[in-house]
């Protein structure tokens, strides 16, 4: 059998959510996980893809990051936000490394939890006014060594829509280092 590699199984609901409402016992799981890998692997391959080789996008690496980027969609002229903070952003990769990204509004009811996480995690590129969480874009990168993410958050501060970045490698609550000035307000 070949080995599952997941991306952020810690925060994986799916599953869980089936197995309680469903009441699926344990050997249903896993062959219903077993079935849903096979089905990917397959797909995959019929796409020229080879499964193992995207271990290391699927994998956290204790010697690796994992950062999210945030983006102020109002400083961005266009609808379609999400298509030029990637056209900022994904030049900057390193072709030749094989990552995970992921992309989206940060979607979150409570304003007052979204504003804490902010200021207690994220290192600023500038200071900005907090207004609420759906008008900020996050774009998700992993596999990242630490010039790599030093890179990305030095290039990106030039594009004006870019804040600054929240660490979210495996355990990393971060607060704010002596370089992080904290200047947003609600």
């Amino acid at each position: 059998m070949q080995p599952i590699h997941t991306i952020n199984a810690r925060g994986h609901l799916m599953l869980g959510i089936i197995r309680d409402f469903f009441d699926v016992g344990a050997p249903e799981m896993q062959r219903e996980i077993l079935h849903m890998h096979g089905d990917t692997v397959r797909i995959l391959a019929s796409k020229g893809i080879d499964y193992a080789s995207l271990r290391s996008a699927l994998v956290p690496k204790a010697d690796k990051h994992e950062a999210a980027f945030v983006f102020d969609s109002t400083e961005i002229d266009s609808m379609a936000y999400g298509r030029e903070v990637l056209s900022h952003l994904l030049p900057l990769l390193d072709r030749r490394v094989t990552q995970s990204v992921l992309c989206g509004d940060i979607l979150c009811t409570d304003q007052k939890l979204a504003f804490e996480v902010l200021q207690e995690s994220m290192l600023l590129s500038r200071s900005f006014e907090f207004r609420h969480s759906t008008l900020l874009y996050a774009v998700y990168v992993n596999n990242l060594s630490a010039p790599a993410l030093l890179h990305l958050h030095t290039k990106l501060t030039r594009y004006p829509a870019y804040l600054g970045y929240i660490p979210t490698s495996t355990g990393s609550v971060r607060k704010p280092s002596s370089r992080s000035a904290w200047s947003i307000s609600s």
